[in-house]
């Protein structure tokens, strides 16, 4: 696991990334697919995570020992504060809250991804980046990763929450 900090310049801040390389990394030499995670605080370890850990580590590492599966991880802390601004795509002027979204969408495609790319050996084609989106991020990061020029593969939808954000879906 490595953990470092990179600056956000389009969200005027510094953003902690955590990054799980598979038990293979340091012997190998090969490259490995990308998964984005957002809430990394909350990916690997109960200790920094404020709404329990989630085991990707353990998960992963078993996937390797069973099948052979390996990928590297990247993990986006959240902004803390700046959460729920960063990841909706439209202001609230009742809460005054929110409409970042497209600013967080393009530190992780035109900064943090470049960055990983650069400092791991990853397979930086699309096919092989999938970003995971869950919760507060589906509807946002959905809608404005569609207008971004494709440098991300696939999206991973672990939950889908359209209906808080579309009332038609809930009929």
């Amino acid at each position: 696991m490595e953990n470092q900090f990179l600056y956000a310049a389009v969200l005027k801040r510094t953003r902690a990334i955590r990054v799980y390389l598979p038990p293979d990394y340091a012997t190998s030499g090969k490259r490995y697919p990308v998964i984005f995670m957002h809430d990394g605080q909350n990916l690997f370890d109960v200790l920094t995570s404020y709404s329990g850990e989630w085991g990707v580590d353990e998960a992963l590492d078993s996937l390797n020992a069973k099948f052979g599966l390996s990928c590297i991880v990247v993990g986006i802390d959240n902004g803390g504060d700046f959460r729920i601004e960063e990841l909706t795509p439209w202001r609230n002027a009742e809460m005054n809250l929110g409409g970042k979204g497209d600013l967080y969408a393009q530190f992780v495609v035109e900064t943090l991804k470049p960055a990983i790319d650069s400092a791991f050996r990853t397979i930086p084609e699309p096919k092989s980046t999938l970003l995971e989106v869950v919760r507060l991020e589906v509807l946002s990061l959905f809608i404005l990763l569609l207008n971004i020029p494709i440098r991300l593969g696939e999206l991973l939808f672990l939950v889908l929450l359209f209906g808080l954000a579309i009332p038609s879906i809930r009929g």
